[in-house]
């Protein structure tokens, strides 16, 4: 799990997630579906349950704004929700695990020849491409994913020039730059 809480302490900018999920919750929902979780994935909802990044969505192959859990009151962020509204779309031997933005959505893949590996869907092709075409799979774990995430480049060079003219601590609080607040810190800020 530290591989996990490592990647958290880091993505600063995860919010809107629901309550940690216990481990008979998540037994359950692997019950429901009809397939194990991969470890890293539930580690990630015993401490944080889905939830929005505002910064942190990119990570070179893919991008991600929403990570989705069992939140039942945000159905935007809930993996039922989007397991039943997409049934038509997506194979139930797919979990739908978070999107960018509603367009590309990141998948976990239950097939015999994909187990366990993540998915990028392109849903902007899906009405002239048949679902297992425009699946893109992405060689990496869910932590190696999460740990993977940056800061999307246009984003970053908005918020270099927006706090440019913040003082800090107020900076780094904008940048999420942990660093340069503790730097602050430490020299008596």
């Amino acid at each position: 799990m530290a591989k996990i809480e490592e990647c958290l302490d880091r993505l600063h900018d995860l919010r809107d997630s629901g309550d940690p999920l216990t481990v008979a919750a998540i037994e359950a929902f692997e019950n429901e579906i009809g397939y194990r979780l991969p470890e890293d994935y539930k580690e990630f909802h015993l401490l944080r349950n889905g939830g929005r990044l505002e910064f942190h969505t990119t990570n070179g192959e893919a991008s991600v704004s929403t990570l989705y859990g069992l939140i039942p009151d945000d159905e935007i962020c809930d993996l039922r929700w989007h397991r039943e509204v997409y049934s038509d779309r997506v194979p139930r031997d797919y979990l739908m695990i978070g999107d960018d933005y509603g367009y590309l959505f990141l998948c976990y893949a239950f097939t015999e020849d994909e187990f366990g590996q993540l998915i990028r869907w392109d849903r902007s092709e899906e009405l002239t491409t048949p679902f297992d075409e425009v699946g893109f799979a992405l060689d990496k774990s869910f932590s190696d994913f999460l740990c993977g995430l940056g800061p999307n480049e246009d984003e970053l060079d908005f918020l270099n020039e927006s706090a440019a003219a913040v003082p800090e601590p107020f900076r780094s609080i904008a940048l999420y730059d942990l660093q340069g607040l503790r730097a602050f810190i430490d020299a008596g800020g």
